[in-house]
């Protein structure tokens, strides 16, 4: 289940290509080197705002990044309902209505410990013909967060990297 919500939530703010132009060639978006990151950087003020408006700490089915907003999507175990929130422009919104969900560990927010300003260095370096294009935030095991990258590549493959909190590469899986 959570996989899906992934892609629900990744895929609204990530999916686009554009139109084909006047000399029939396709295009899909700007190079990776020109291309802004995922928003990683605004995801402790998501949290902030989110919990400031609901009351207090929250529980998290899981907590995503695009190049142009954070979604964080609240778990409540009473009523096995989760919502989504989307924080934009400084500004937190429902982003659906409740829905229902099954199974999973709801991740803390103070299980989070990555540095936004590292958390792509290696994957960067190593694939300098990427982008990062999503980034995702679960429940890992024991009161931790684990973390995954999404990347596409010029030719418009993707795949997805789990990470360490220091950027380090656990896994990889080809979308």
């Amino acid at each position: 289940m959570i996989r899906l919500v992934i892609g629900l939530t990744l895929g609204l703010g990530a999916a686009g290509c554009s139109e084909g132009t006047d000399s029939g060639s396709v295009s899909t978006g700007p190079a990776p080197a020109q291309a802004a990151g995922p928003v990683v950087d605004q995801i402790a003020a998501a949290v902030t705002a989110l919990e400031e408006l609901l009351g207090g700490p929250q529980e998290y089915v899981e907590i995503n990044a695009d190049t142009r907003m954070v979604s964080l999507i609240t778990f409540d175990a009473s009523s096995s309902e989760a919502q989504a929130y989307r924080y934009l422009a400084g500004v937190i919104t429902p982003a659906s209505e409740p829905f229902g969900i099954s199974g999973g560990t709801p991740l803390r927010a103070e299980w989070i410990a990555f540095d936004p300003d590292r958390i792509f260095e290696s994957l960067q370096a190593e694939l300098p013909d990427s982008s990062v294009v999503g980034f995702v935030i679960l429940a890992g095991t024991g009161e931790t967060a684990t973390y995954e990258a999404v990347l596409q590549s010029r030719q418009g493959g993707q795949i997805l990297v789990s990470l360490g909190a220091q950027g380090q590469v656990l896994s990889v899986q080809v979308l």
